[in-house]
């Protein structure tokens, strides 16, 4: 039996599969078996392909997949044998997860070519490429704080690879020029730009040509700053740390003064299989046990923390639920986070408990993935998950907050008829904002005078 399961795992790893078990995985018990992933990567050489099975390792233990890998000549051989392996798990639908920074990779759309003109027997749909995720972006800010010391005075390049022919390579350069923007916005360098080497598919004079224009792009580039970070941030090729594509070119621009690199690129790094969960996540069904809560109010002293938890205790046998007192404090809600996951949840709702439903939601949303942008986002940590998040908050003039606030006046009042009621709220000295105070405190004493409050001598 050994020998046929060693036979099984060569004939696997020869035709571009990749399916790792130990004796007792093969039927180990996943989420949602009825759904399969299969995750398409661009063929790397060994190293390169080791590093991506690395990321998917952990990935494939909790989900119903298989990792196939996009070759110059036999990726429909590969896709083939992905998709019959997780036909033979039963799944009753496949999501295709691409492990690529653009769609314009020319192994994509190979890839591409095969998963749109084939009749695979299961519904099939493909999800989307790396490049738009916030885990992405934090990978190459890792990349450049490791390298830059003032930006202002550096410039960014950045390498992109995948292409074969210059059409492509313009794709695959806005693409990356996309997030670089976004990501620049951290840090402020005082000129950015995206190169694109070309995959083995293109013929060698072409990939030739185009490495050389990488070089002569970083050696200008030169002229623009004190110093030139770059950072190679691809799937590019990595037979060994010698045979790889960065190693080729970083003998290139040695010879180049101010050049600041390490080669390190977009893996190793945790966050790629954390994308690969987060994207399985996103289109799975989820439990009510699967979903988890995290209560996010202003946070005070102990007692009054302790009152707002008390009044929060109905809901605690109904719901999994976890505090981040604070003002969106990044390491707070992360640490609500991480104790949901442990509780096994797949999504979680951050509810911001404050009067107006602007406040803080902007660097909540950026703390969870949820947008790119933030005025102070370099000094803002993300959290890195792969729970689908989702935030929403602000009391606002609901009328629940006008029942509560006639029923304390009622409690404190002796005589209405000579009392006046005055409301207060926190404000701000941004009159636009405080204008939303006012309408609201306006509308709340509106409320409160059509369900009783008229008894009162003014609100």
């Amino acid at each position: 039996m050994q020998r046929v399961k060693n036979i099984l795992v060569l004939s696997l790893i020869v035709t571009g599969l990749y399916i790792p078990f130990g004796p007792s995985q093969l039927m180990a018990e996943v989420i949602h078996p009825e759904v399969g992933f299969l995750v398409v990567a661009p063929d790397r050489g060994f190293l390169g392909n080791e590093e991506v099975r690395d990321a998917y390792e952990a990935f494939s233990k909790e989900y119903a997949t298989a990792l196939v890998f996009a070759t110059s000549k036999k990726t429909a051989k590969n896709i083939a044998a992905g998709v019959n392996v997780l036909k033979a798990k039963q799944v009753r639908k496949i999501w295709v997860l691409p492990l690529f920074l653009s769609p314009e990779n020319i192994l994509y759309k190979k890839a591409l070519g095969v998963l749109n003109t084939q009749a695979w027997g299961v519904p099939m749909k493909i999800g989307e490429t790396m490049d738009g995720s916030y885990l992405i972006e934090e990978i190459l800010k890792k990349r450049i704080k490791d390298l830059s010391k003032k930006a202002s005075k550096e410039v960014l390049v950045v390498v992109g690879s995948g292409a074969s022919n210059q059409q492509e390579e313009a794709e695959i350069k806005e693409d990356l020029e996309a997030m670089l923007k976004r990501v620049n916005r951290s840090f402020g360098f005082s000129a950015t730009e995206v190169v694109v080497l070309y995959d083995r598919v293109a013929e060698k004079a072409v990939r030739k040509a185009a490495s050389d224009r990488v070089v002569d792009r970083i050696a200008l580039n030169r002229a623009k700053g004190e110093r030139v970070v770059v950072v190679p941030f691809n799937f590019g090729r990595k037979a060994t740390h010698m045979m790889s594509s960065w190693n080729r070119l970083k003998r290139q621009i040695s010879k180049f003064d101010n050049i600041v690199a390490n080669g390190k690129g977009v893996i190793p790094h945790k966050n790629v299989g954390i994308w690969l969960e987060k994207e399985a996540n996103l289109r799975l069904p989820l439990s009510d046990d699967e979903i988890g809560v995290v209560l996010m109010p202003h946070g005070s002293d102990f007692n009054w923390n302790e009152t707002i938890r008390e009044n929060l205790e109905p809901l605690i046998d109904r719901y999994k639920i976890e505090y981040a007192f604070s003002m969106a404090d990044p390491k707070v809600i992360e640490r609500a986070v991480k104790r949901l996951e442990k509780r096994g949840v797949r999504a979680i709702m951050l509810i911001r408990i404050y009067s107006l439903a602007a406040s803080f939601r902007e660097k909540t949303e950026y703390i969870l993935g949820l947008n790119g942008a933030y005025r102070r986002g370099g000094k803002v940590i993300r959290v890195a998950s792969p729970v689908v998040f989702t935030t929403f908050g602000g009391s606002e003039d609901d009328p629940l907050v006008a029942e509560v606030m006639l029923e304390r006046a009622k409690a404190l009042s002796k005589n209405p008829k000579k009392e006046t009621l005055i409301l207060l709220a926190h404000g701000t000295d941004n009159e636009e904002v405080n204008g939303r105070w006012m309408n609201n405190l306006a509308s709340i004493a509106d409320q409160m005078r059509k369900n009783g409050g008229s008894a009162f001598k003014d609100i």
